[in-house]
């Protein structure tokens, strides 16, 4: 009996130590999800200080809290009005850069024409300086055609085509005043011729000496007869 009972006890010993290690699993699975709720807890409420600080301030803490606030912003706001300062400046420097640049080229406009109308002025010049001189050869040319034999004549007609037509393509004309009422700016009266018609009077009854017009310049002017 006594040998029975011991291994009785044995056994009962041996299946006592798994419900030991089960409850000290337990224990600690127990331990385990109490320290995580705490840690949890303390996550919470260390959230909850941020917004029941400013709640658990009395007036004096918030007013000074307001003051730094306040003087914060106030810093903030003078460096934005210092740097809207200098970009206005560096704006109005660009605008007077840009007006500078403008005038300049305005400038430059005003001389490239000034600069082109000169020289078209000097090459106007220098064409009817020429054009001025060529003027006694076309009286001489005049003059000759009252020598020359029908043969000749000819001959000298053709050139004197040739002559006239370079002075057409340079813009001469010939200003057309016989039988025209007489006119002071083209024609000069050098002489005057009574006359019984009424409708020679005042009128170009002879030219001594072509007129000539450059454009709307007169190169020169017609030396004529007048009725009166």
């Amino acid at each position: 009996m006594t040998e029975k009972n011991d291994k009785s006890v044995e056994i009962n010993e041996e299946s006592a130590v798994p419900e030991k290690d089960g409850e000290s699993a337990a224990e600690n699975i127990a331990e385990d999800t109490t320290e995580t709720a705490s840690e949890a807890a303390g996550q919470n409420e260390s959230r909850a200080v941020g917004t029941e600080d400013m709640d658990s301030m009395d007036e004096a803490s918030l007013r000074e809290y307001a003051k730094v606030l306040i003087e914060g912003l106030t810093k903030e706001n003078e460096q934005l009005i210092k740097e809207q300062a200098e970009l206005k400046k560096q704006i109005e420097k660009g605008n007077a850069y840009l007006d500078m640049l403008t005038a300049l080229k305005s400038d430059f406009e005003n001389y490239r024409r000034r600069t082109n109308a000169q020289a078209e002025s000097s090459e106007n010049e220098g064409r009817l300086f020429v054009l001025k001189k060529l003027l006694p050869v076309l009286d001489t040319f005049d003059r000759a055609r009252e020598m020359l034999d029908e043969v000749t004549m000819t001959t000298f007609n053709l050139i004197v085509r040739q002559f006239d037509k370079v002075l057409a393509d340079c813009g001469v004309e010939v200003i057309d005043v016989l039988g025209q009422p007489f006119d002071p700016s083209t024609a000069n009266a050098v002489h005057s011729r009574e006359t019984d018609k009424e409708e020679e009077k005042n009128v170009v009854l002879e030219v001594y000496a072509n007129g000539y017009r450059y454009g709307d310049k007169v190169l020169r002017y017609a030396q004529v007869c007048v009725g009166v």
